[in-house]
């Protein structure tokens, strides 16, 4: 398909998701998918704005997807890319010899991507040169959403029409860890195993991650981790691997291979940036099962992943967010009290008797004047998260310097010393 009709764009959506809009091709399972400049965080929805970012989210996603569909991607893949990412070298060996690199290296990856469009003329580039634009063509799979069903005193989730599902996307969040940056869930995990006093909880949590002692923000991981969390409820829930391997709806075997197809295409990806002095901590996947085959599905962009830059103002070195991070960090930093009340609405969600989510107990709670309302990102900050993103994006496609992410980095700093908040944000984010 070389060209689209566009002129769907003018109509409502078929499809309306947090930060982007998606509309049906008629008499075909393609969508055209729009990314907007809104963005969300912490599960609330689109509530603020980067301008300049769908179109920055939609043509990184180009690039992602162009590079790992490319058979010669995964042929040029070898131990030393692997060796920059896997510390070890029995997990390099078993990763050059699995059967996931074997299918990659013959076929490249099966993802639902065909190209970015012009929004103007409708022409779909599916190669390397095609430009910016906040709109592709993808292939559409099935959405099957559990339901949320009374089990004697609690509300729980009914997956069974989702789990009959021959076809559809996985009701799983795949992550791939490669390290531990300032604001990952993992150090909130831990803090609060040592909150509890469960020493020897905190400890095998850090075990499992192949470290010791107390966990630190900003370690690297000796070989990247592979985690589950809920797509489909209402907020992020993490999983145990037993539980991941019931709500995915697959083979354990069929999930196993997924979990290398994905610590393979992370490897890829922490490739690209690195080229740019950018470094990738984790990111998130989502995938379809397409009868059977898995698919790589959804964005692929800064919404998906941590990235930073390293930077450094009157001898202070610190970390600097590249991504949505860096709007979490915001909200945290500069309102705390907003981001409790998120914390103690999820809480009272979870042993609700209604079965309320957590946004319904949050809204009639700012309605009560129990919580605050929802504040506004600053426009300043938001034209500086702007430029880091089409940084990443740039970086994404080979065509950026490397000198300019330490500039962005360092306005970054001076934002919130200007704000009087550069402690708490060293604080989160200094390099040892």
């Amino acid at each position: 398909m070389t060209a689209v009709d566009v002129s769907i764009l003018a109509g409502d959506p078929d499809i309306r998701g947090s930060v982007q809009e998606m509309y049906r091709v008629p008499d075909s399972d393609r969508l055209l998918a729009r990314s907007l400049d809104g963005g969300s965080v912490f599960d609330v929805g689109q509530f603020f704005r980067i301008p300049g970012s769908g179109a920055a989210r939609n043509t990184l996603r180009h690039h992602v997807y162009v590079e790992l569909g490319d058979p010669a991607t995964w042929q040029a893949l070898g131990a030393e890319e692997l060796g920059g990412v896997f510390q070890r070298g029995e997990d390099v060996d078993r990763l050059l010899g699995s059967a996931a690199l074997a299918e990659l290296r013959a076929h490249g990856a099966r993802t639902h991507h065909l190209g970015l469009v012009d929004p103007q003329t409708g022409r779909v580039a599916a190669g390397r040169d095609a430009g910016a634009s906040d709109v592709v063509l993808i292939r559409e799979f099935p959405v099957v959403k559990p339901s949320r069903e009374r089990l004697l005193s609690e509300h729980v989730y009914d997956y069974i029409d989702y789990l009959r599902a021959p076809s559809k996307v996985i009701a799983l969040e795949h992550i791939v860890r490669l390290g531990v940056p300032g604001g990952s869930s993992l150090l909130d995990r831990y803090r609060r195993l040592v909150a509890a006093g469960d020493d020897a909880a905190a400890a095998a949590f850090v075990a499992a991650l192949g470290l010791s002692g107390a966990l630190e923000p900003w370690t690297a991981l000796p070989s990247p981790s592979v985690e589950w969390t809920t797509k489909y409820e209402d907020h992020d829930r993490h999983l145990g691997r037993q539980e991941a391997a019931l709500l995915g709806g697959v083979h354990v075997a069929t999930l196993a291979q997924l979990a290398d197809l994905l610590l393979l295409a992370t490897t890829a990806v922490t490739t690209m940036f690195r080229r740019a002095g950018l470094r990738l901590w984790d990111l998130k996947w989502e995938v379809a099962d397409d009868r059977g085959a898995p698919v790589l599905v959804d964005t692929m962009d800064h919404d998906s992943a941590r990235i930073t830059a390293p930077g450094e103002l009157e001898g202070a070195r610190f970390h600097v967010h590249f991504n949505k991070q860096a709007v979490r960090d915001y909200y945290r930093i500069l309102h705390p009290d907003w981001h409790r009340a998120l914390d103690d609405a999820k809480e009272r969600s979870a042993h609700d008797q209604r079965g309320r989510g957590f946004m319904d107990i949050y809204r009639e709670g700012v309605a009560q004047g129990r919580y605050p309302t929802i504040p506004e990102l600053d426009p300043a900050f938001a034209a500086l998260q702007g430029e880091k993103y089409w940084y990443a994006t740039e970086a994404g496609a080979g065509a950026t310097d490397p000198g300019r992410s330490a500039d962005l980095a360092v306005r970054e700093v001076r934002f919130y010393d200007a704000a009087g908040a550069a402690g708490a944000f060293l604080q989160r984010n200094a390099a040892s």
